[in-house]
């Protein structure tokens, strides 16, 4: 889902879809808003689950993601910085929402995961 910066208003307004992913499907909803010239806050949640692999047994389990999302997209390099929100830049004159949630999905994936009932066994040499 794409819209154009110059189409997004200062009233905010909602969007929601959803994406199969490795191990299940996860939603995306919020609402977004015109933050300034070229700017679009976007305040999202992301919702479902997704198989990820534990990094103390290397078996992949499902993780439930409930996380919110707080982005910053700016239309083109932008300079200064919103400690409340984290910064995507585009240069088509879009934002692109699909690219926001693949990347955050791409960051929970990146991060650090144990299964639930994963025992973490010491192993000195």
């Amino acid at each position: 889902m794409k819209i154009d910066f110059k189409k997004i208003t200062p009233l905010s307004k909602e969007f929601s879809f959803e994406r199969e992913v490795e191990g299940g499907k996860i939603s995306f909803s919020g609402t977004f808003k015109k933050g300034g010239a070229g700017i679009a806050l976007i305040d999202g949640h992301l919702k479902g689950e997704i198989e990820l692999i534990c990094d103390l047994t290397g078996e992949p389990f499902i993780y439930h993601v409930d996380e919110e999302v707080a982005i910053r997209a700016t239309d083109g390099i932008r300079k200064g910085d919103d400690p409340d929100y984290d910064t995507i830049e585009f240069f088509d004159g879009y934002v692109d929402f699909d690219e926001i949630f693949y990347s955050e999905i791409e960051a929970i994936r990146q991060g650090y995961h144990a299964k639930p009932d994963a025992i973490f066994r010491d192993i000195s040499y």
